[in-house]
């Protein structure tokens, strides 16, 4: 009987490696695409960490999941290299009224 090469240490701890980032995404929806797109990307034990790191602050930024992008997507487009969102201060604004701003999301 062929071996499927799916035994191998390294396929074993790749797919651990699934399981820690599905069970950190905040949208758990097609979980084969996701493992696909997994699979396809190989991500180092560096990458992997890199990936859950990210995804610490950034499950916080999608309060609604329908912005949260699929997983798959999410690893296609190295979405955890994206730079946090910071709030923007309106420039139109007197600077009192921009400090006070600056000084409430602090």
């Amino acid at each position: 009987m062929a071996s499927t090469g799916r035994n191998r240490p390294e396929d074993v701890a790749m797919d651990q490696g699934f399981g820690d980032f599905w069970l950190a995404f905040p949208r758990r929806q097609a979980r084969l695409d996701a493992l696909k797109a997994w699979r396809q990307l190989r991500p180092s034990a560096e990458t992997q960490a890199a990936i859950l790191d990210a995804l610490a602050w950034q499950a916080e930024a999608w309060t609604d999941l329908s912005y949260c992008p699929l997983p798959a997507t999410y690893l296609r487009g190295e979405r955890w290299t994206d730079e946090p969102l910071t709030a923007k201060v309106d420039a139109r604004l007197p600077a009192w009224a921009q400090a006070a701003m600056k000084a409430r999301r602090a």
